[in-house]
Parts: C-alpha cells; sequence; structure tokens
C-alpha cells in the first residue's frame, strides 16, 4: 500500500509506506511491498458505493479478507479491519451494522469474528449477530492473514482461515439467524475502526491487501 485511495476520508494520522508482508517469507508479495500502519486513533472513512454492490440482501455471499499485523489487543478488546455501518455519523441509527470483520481478544489469542445486524421485521426488531473463530493466533507482532466467508439467509455458519487454514466458530451475541436478510442501508464503510472512532474498537498495528 504505496499510498492512501482518493476516495478515503482520513481521520487521524494513517501511516502509509511501512514495509509490510515481503519475500522470501511472503514470496506472493512484491520485495518492497508497503503496508498502511494504523495507531489506535487512526481510520478511514469511505462513502457507500452508488452501484449498491456493497449492500447484501438474503442470499447474497460476503467474502471479506486482510493481512494483519497486531501489536495489541486485550482480552475481550473487538477492533475493526473493515466493516459497513456503525459508524455513529449523523443521521444514522445506532447498531446498523450491515456486516464486518473484526479481530476479537479472547482466551489470550487473536480470533476472527464476524458480526452483522438483520434487518427489522413487522413483528421484531433486527438484531446484532457475532462469529468468533474456534482458532485463533498469538499477539506476535508477525503477519497473519484472515479472511471469512457467509451467505446471508443460508443455513450454514461463516468459515473463516487464518494463515491459510480454516476454522469453525460459534455464535454469540444474537444467536445464529437463517431466514432473516441483513439490515442495509446508505452508511459509510470503514477501515480500521467504527463507533464514532470508540478507542476500544480501532485497530493498533499494520493492515494491507
Amino acid at each position: 500500500m504505496s499510498g492512501l485511495p482518493a476516495s478515503a476520508a482520513v481521520s487521524g494520522q494513517p501511516q502509509t509506506g511501512v514495509p509490510g508482508p515481503r519475500p522470501p517469507i511472503f514470496p506472493g508479495f512484491a520485495p518492497d511491498n508497503t503496508a498502511l500502519r494504523l495507531d489506535g486513533r487512526s481510520w478511514l472513512q469511505f462513502h457507500d458505493s452508488a452501484d449498491a454492490q456493497l449492500d447484501m440482501q438474503s442470499g447474497d455471499s460476503l467474502g471479506l479478507e486482510a493481512w494483519v499485523r497486531i501489536s495489541d489487543l486485550a482480552d475481550g478488546q473487538q477492533v475493526y479491519v473493515i466493516g459497513k455501518g456503525r459508524t455513529g455519523l449523523p443521521g444514522t441509527l445506532r447498531d446498523n451494522q450491515s456486516w464486518a470483520l473484526r479481530l476479537r481478544g479472547m482466551g489470550g489469542s487473536v480470533r476472527v469474528s464476524f458480526l452483522y445486524r438483520s434487518a427489522d421485521q413487522p413483528d421484531s426488531p433486527g438484531e446484532l449477530h457475532r462469529w468468533n473463530s474456534t482458532a485463533g493466533f498469538a499477539v506476535d507482532d508477525d503477519w497473519h492473514h484472515v479472511a471469512v466467508s457467509f451467505r446471508f439467509g443460508s443455513d450454514q455458519p461463516p468459515v473463516a482461515w487464518i494463515d491459510g487454514e480454516p476454522t469453525d466458530g460459534t455464535w454469540d451475541m444474537g444467536g445464529k439467524t437463517f431466514s432473516r436478510a441483513p439490515y442495509s442501508d446508505d452508511d459509510q464503510f470503514w477501515i480500521g475502526s467504527a463507533s464514532g472512532g470508540n478507542p476500544g474498537n480501532t485497530f493498533q498495528g499494520l493492515l494491507d491487501d
């Protein structure tokens, strides 16, 4: 990542040009590959796309991935890699989380965490649904690849990968939901934070790809 996208609005002081994953340990990257450093007080903001590619419906599949290098994550802390909604911006609803890939501190390790809100129904409001991977990795200041895939409205749970190895997981908050579509609106998507920049949700470390 040699620079920030022109469409990004910047909060704080993210740093570009820092060394990212590179050969020979990571042969798929260029020898001069660079990454983005976030200091726990910085993040990037993007407007929703006009073509609605980010607006998920029941039956749509979503895959999210990143290379991460974590320098600090406490047990119980949940930091955002990328998420749409739940920005806290004026005019948006609280907990309007369309989807999010997060990292959660659990049992001394870093877990992949997927979060979204189900759409409101005439007889009941939507709620947040959170899924956490069973496997994790240490807060070791090394590069790790994380990914998650989920089909909204499916009876199959998400699948996550950590450093190329698949892992199952469990739903906790809100439980699993098979029939409800995800909540969708025109709120922004952010890289590295949510909830108005809440420090507890803001990424601290390096991101790439």
